[in-house]
């Protein structure tokens, strides 16, 4: 009897996508902008907390965008790999900008009071003392924090590697390859050269 294999994600339909991607960005462009600063906006939280809230939305919603516009190359939403290294550029800042966003929050969440004025309202609630509280949000946010730098550093390096192997014709791949606009595997190609020789050989 054979196994079924789970269903594949499927991408977002790109109607859908731009629909989302707008979304993201109009949740996100006034807080990054307002973050830095250039239109003026009331902050409950430092500027640079808040430009990295408008981060995670703006990225999202460039990332949205950019799936619904671009070829793509198979069915998970991947782009083409003749895609335009700027497109590749811009798609990598955007997935980028997500985990730096939550990255800075979570930081600030950490370091900041926010985390003992949370438990104050919290400990009534849970019949726990405030310190107790506060030590645990700390601990999670901690965690989450770590996390989110994790995904961002190892984004960074595998994203950065990808680009650079584009830049200097690798295609981002070791194995394939494309000739005449269908793609194989340099094996192949080695067989092909290979069979000839052979039949010299036999025939000879």
């Amino acid at each position: 009897m054979h196994s079924k294999l789970p269903p594949q994600p499927k991408p977002l339909p790109p109607k859908a996508a731009l629909f989302v991607g707008a979304l993201c960005l109009a949740a996100g462009l006034p807080s990054l902008l307002g973050g830095l600063g250039l239109i003026g906006i009331e902050m409950a939280a430092p500027p640079w907390v808040v430009a990295c809230a408008g981060l995670c939305f703006t990225g999202a919603g460039v990332a949205f965008i950019v799936s619904a516009w671009a070829p793509k190359g198979s069915i998970d939403g991947a782009l083409a790999p003749d895609a335009p290294a700027p497109l590749r550029l811009i798609e990598f800042l955007a997935a980028l900008a997500v985990p730096a966003g939550f990255a800075g929050m979570m930081t600030w969440f950490f370091i900041g009071d926010k985390a003992h004025e949370m438990a104050q309202m919290l400990a009534p609630l849970l019949i726990v003392d405030v310190v107790e509280v506060e030590r645990r949000l700390r601990f999670g946010v901690a965690v989450a924090s770590a996390v989110c730098w994790s995904m961002f550093l190892v984004l960074a390096l595998h994203g950065a590697r990808k680009l650079l192997c584009r830049v200097r014709g690798a295609g981002g791949n070791d194995n394939v390859e494309t000739e005449r606009g269908r793609p194989f595997d340099r094996g192949d190609r080695g067989d092909r050269d290979r069979r000839p020789r052979r039949r010299n050989r036999e025939g000879g």
